[in-house]
């Protein structure tokens, strides 16, 4: 795929659209700490936002040996609970939260759509294994891991992951059932229209490393996980067409002061030849905070102009100062804050940023398999 030039950004200057949003959670979880993973959830009644829960692994306790070695603990995250300024119940705010407690970790957010069917839910997580394979080199480039076989534990840091994940699926599920009646978005829709309802639940997975011991120390991660109900539910989709989100408006990352310099000054995860690590390809959870002058509602994300999303760029070549224009010439863009970038031309050509200079998610993936 060739790079993207400054002349492919007219597609994402600010319009007046909206753009596509997400409903924030607003739920009780209460739970008893059990081997076997079974919690019980409380919910508020709410359209909206039906759960907001966090897990976390944590090593059996001496004389008391549990399967496989450890135990899956869940917290109970209350409405509007804030931790160190944060609020928790958004998992942005979670990942910050923890950044500055335990510091920066390693991690990565599954989508995963539930099927209601009258009492019957199947789940489906998606990209379960590139998301594990995402963790493992994310975590491995923020340790500086060369050898993932040394290090022992990869295995195990991936088993301890799918309990987490099961957990939180388990306690999700859980909610939806012992609130079936209450909620007017599930039982309304079933009893009047007989459809089958799907709702996603956002699930994201934490490694932080120890506390303790040197960068390069190959200590096993604590690993952590957070689940949140986004938007609410909805009649299940049956193609293509049903699936298509709200358009995103989005805008460059460009400052004010056009030039190289205060480029630099921005925050970005690739930067060319002086390469920042641990490099754009992993994902690590001091972006949530490090991004946020690129969100700032003062000149990216200004109230009313639907500015959905900011995409990064960065200086490719020297600019030509003799020529209007000349400094956005120099640039190309790459990604989206939290989104990756493809660009469709009228005679079918598409263009995205080189791998090795954005975040491969998974969305991205399906994309790349689909036109290959």
């Amino acid at each position: 795929m060739a790079t993207l030039s400054m002349a492919d950004a007219a597609a994402f200057l600010p319009s007046s659209r909206a753009p596509h949003s997400l409903c924030e959670m607003d739920a009780i979880y209460q739970s008893v700490p059990h081997s076997s993973h079974r919690c019980k959830i409380a919910m508020r009644a709410s359209a909206d936002a039906p759960l907001c829960v966090e897990a976390v692994i944590a090593d059996s306790p001496d004389g008391n040996p549990l399967k496989n070695g450890w135990s899956t603990r869940t917290n109970r995250l209350e409405r509007g609970e804030k931790r160190l300024g944060h609020d928790v119940t958004s998992a942005r705010g979670w990942l910050e939260h923890l950044e500055q407690e335990c510091g920066a970790g390693a991690y990565t957010v599954l989508r995963c759509d539930v099927l209601c069917d009258g009492n019957e839910r199947s789940w489906r997580v998606w990209g379960l294994e590139l998301h594990l394979d995402r963790l493992c080199s994310s975590y491995g480039a923020l340790r500086e891991i060369a050898d993932w076989e040394q290090c022992g534990f990869e295995e195990e840091a991936k088993a301890q992951t799918n309990d987490i994940i099961t957990t939180l699926l388990r306690g999700a599920e859980l909610a939806m059932r012992d609130n079936a009646e209450a909620s007017a978005d599930e039982s309304t829709a079933q009893d009047a229209e007989g459809e089958e309802i799907a709702r996603t639940l956002m699930l994201t997975v934490l490694w932080t490393p120890p506390a303790t011991g040197n960068k390069r120390s190959i200590a096993k991660p604590t690993i952590r996980g957070h689940a949140a109900f986004i938007g609410g539910a909805s009649p299940a989709q049956n193609g293509p067409e049903d699936a298509m989100p709200a358009p995103t408006a989005a805008c460059l990352g460009i400052p004010i002061d056009p030039t190289p310099e205060a480029l630099a000054s921005l925050p970005r995860r690739y930067s060319g030849e002086t390469r920042e690590k641990p490099g754009p390809s992993a994902k690590i959870s001091s972006w949530c905070r490090e991004r946020r002058p690129l969100e700032d509602p003062s000149r990216f994300k200004p109230p009313g102009s639907g500015v959905g999303e900011v995409l990064l760029v960065r200086q490719c070549k020297a600019p030509n100062n003799d020529e209007d224009g000349g400094f956005l010439d120099a640039l190309e863009i790459l990604e989206g804050l939290t989104s990756n970038l493809f660009v469709i031309y009228k005679d079918g050509t598409v263009r995205t940023a080189p791998a090795e200079k954005v975040l491969s998610g998974y969305a991205r993936q399906l994309v790349m398999d689909e036109l290959s």
